[in-house]
């Protein structure tokens, strides 16, 4: 039943009464219940099977490369926690390792209750996904393209989730598991029209190389008549959708190497691995986990931000070992890539021999694995994903260790057990705490309440977010400045909060007309310069900053470097011309103009700066 309330919590909880009702909820549970699950089994009786060689390299490997660099981090309560939108830090990694553990001790017991739980939560994503698609009020998709986002609000995370649980639940009805095939096949319909209405190609990708594998290895059941059907509609309904269907233009993109996805996730590999030969030592370390967000704007290129902007903070390299190295160095990479190497291994295996309910596992692990490969880890959905490659583990390698049981010495088991219990209520207080604090928020946000914003960062004062959200809605630039300080605190080289900080100080200079408050927003923007030098804004910023100051060569310098790394903005080009009509170069005034016309021709500010540059010529 644990297993099944992880799945649950996994797939299903979504709060609507929060500012971020897909975020802290889903955590709260599945990080309590993920903990709770491994006390559960330490409290018990730990009579287990020795594991496989390669999960003991793999799992040491990495959480001992991850220690190591969360305990040199610059931001070690973000590399120990997780940042408040990725909770990702090293106590999710060991979390992922303890119900992988807890996952292979109750593998007899724990698959049909999950699988079934499984079935009920991709059915409740499946409709709740439709209710997007028709159009249902609160329900309306509001991502990129049309793409859905599920019980997930992100279509990547939708994808990923219903590539791991589709094959499963299709496998079980397959099988008959829990004795009712209709209800098994009406979920598993219902998780496929998720996949594709989430557009996720990651996901799809992860999804057709696991079908291609149990074809291979299962080939000789398409000896069945009623097997050779399912896989001609399997194969006819693939045609439909790579023909007719938006999602076939996005599959297409893939074939496209030079300016498409692929090229993408390319580029964002490229990055990756240049932070990882980095001369600071991260190949050797790494930055800890949640660490890549503080060093990505020191490797960047300048034409990744020229082809894919700036507008997010990146803190992925999407690619699940890549990322697994940036976090902690070459040793937790090759641990991880060891890790997901041996559960593909069994997982081949299991869809060889194992029963119905196995190959759907066995299929589900495989996309997952393969999916994460361009994608990255995700802390919501990577304790089911451990829980059930735990099973699946035990279960396709129990042939190769027969008989050979390993009692935990029940005094270290209780212990270990009591010290997991306590931390399991101490994350299900602070989850609970981030539950309140995003609800007031959520109502800040609905009644223009600072007050109420300001007192979410007094429950949660840790985290981050709440220190940025409120800044955005403090009513002077001073209070503003004090909750991103605050946030600094915390987190002193987080680069959405030292942007914004920069944004604030920009804006109280230009309020006051105050020289010491200038002189503060120009030494925050130089040290973004410094750190980061290839922003766009924050190259605006600059730019502005320096013309305020007097420094018209500076800023000149500063708006012509943001106008090359924004192609498609008109801001630093007006500023730009702005700039030179003050210092009386028309001409060059007209030619940036003149490219802002091109970017936006509809921009109301060119026609009457053109004007004084006419008039600037002809006197």
């Amino acid at each position: 039943m644990r297993f099944g309330a992880l799945a649950l919590a996994t797939l299903v909880a979504i709060d609507p009464f929060g500012w971020d009702r897909f975020g802290p909820l889903r955590w709260w549970l599945v990080s309590t219940i993920g903990l709770g699950v491994v006390a559960a089994a330490l409290l018990g009786s730990p009579r287990t099977r020795w594991w496989p060689r390669w999960v003991t390299v793999g799992w040491c490997l990495t959480l001992l490369g991850l220690g190591v660099s969360t305990l040199l981090s610059d931001d070690r309560w973000h590399a120990l926690v997780g940042t408040p939108d990725r909770h990702l830090g090293l106590l999710t990694w060991v979390l992922g390792a303890g119900v992988f553990w807890a996952g292979g001790l109750r593998s007899r017991s724990a698959l049909v209750p999950s699988t079934i739980a499984i079935a009920a939560g991709t059915a409740v994503v499946g409709l709740y996904t439709v209710g997007e698609l028709i159009g249902v009020e609160s329900l309306d998709i509001d991502f990129a393209a049309g793409r859905a986002g599920g019980t997930f609000g992100q279509p990547a995370y939708l994808g990923a989730a219903m590539a791991l649980c589709v094959p499963i639940v299709a496998s079980a009805a397959h099988g008959r598991v829990g004795g009712h095939r209709t209800p098994m096949y009406l979920a598993s319909a219902l998780g496929v029209i998720a996949l594709l209405a989430s557009q996720a190609r990651a996901a799809l990708v992860g999804v057709a190389v696991a079908i291609a594998v149990v074809a291979v290895v299962r080939r000789h059941d398409l000896d069945s008549p009623r097997n050779r059907t399912l896989a001609a509609l399997g194969l006819a309904t693939l045609v439909v959708v790579a023909v007719a269907t938006p999602l076939g233009g996005r599959l297409w993109a893939l074939t496209d190497v030079d300016d498409g996805v692929v090229a993408g996730r390319v580029d964002e590999w490229q990055v990756g691995a240049a932070a990882l030969a980095g001369a600071d030592g991260g190949g050797l370390v790494g930055y800890g986990p949640e660490g890549y967000r503080t060093v990505f704007g020191a490797y960047v290129d300048e034409q990744y931000v020229i082809d894919h902007g700036r507008e997010a903070i990146t803190d992925r390299a999407h690619n699940s070992v890549l990322d697994a190295a940036l976090a902690g160095g070459l040793v937790a990479g090759v641990g991880l890539a060891v890790l997901h190497a041996g559960l593909v291994g069994v997982a081949i295996r299991a869809i060889g021999v194992g029963s119905a309910i196995e190959i759907g596992l066995g299929a589900g692990v495989i996309a997952y694995v393969v999916q994460q490969l361009f994608l990255f880890p995700l802390a919501e959905l990577d304790p089911l994903f451990w829980a059930l490659a735990g099973i699946l583990t035990v279960r396709s390698t129990a042939h190769l260790t027969e008989g050979a049981v390993h009692e935990v010495p029940r005094p270290l088991a209780r212990t270990t057990g009591a010290v997991v219990a306590c931390v399991a209520v101490g994350a299900g207080l602070a989850g609970a705490l981030d539950v309140v604090a995003d609800h007031r928020v959520a109502a800040a946000v609905e009644a223009s309440d600072t007050g109420r914003a300001e007192s979410a960062t007094d429950l949660r004062p840790d985290s981050i977010r709440y220190a940025f959200i409120a800044s955005r809605r403090a009513e002077t630039p001073g209070e503003a400045l004090a909750l991103l300080d605050d946030g600094l605190d915390v987190s002193p080289h987080d680069p959405a909060l030292l942007t914004e900080r920069a944004a604030v100080l920009l804006d109280r200079a230009r309020l006051t007309d105050r020289d010491d408050h200038l002189d503060a927003a120009l030494d925050a923007l130089d040290e973004l310069d410094e750190i980061d030098p290839l922003h766009p804004e924050s190259q605006l910023r600059l730019g502005v900053a320096r013309a305020l100051a007097g420094d018209a060569d500076g800023a000149i310098e500063a708006l012509t470097r943001a106008a090359e790394l924004a192609p498609d903005s008109t801001e630093p080009l007006i500023n730009l011309a702005v700039v030179l009509i003050d210092e009386r170069r028309p001409a060059e005034a007209r030619a940036a103009l003149e490219t802002a016309s091109e970017r936006d021709p509809t921009d109301p500010r060119i026609l009457p700066l053109l004007d004084e540059i006419s008039a600037i010529e002809g006197a």
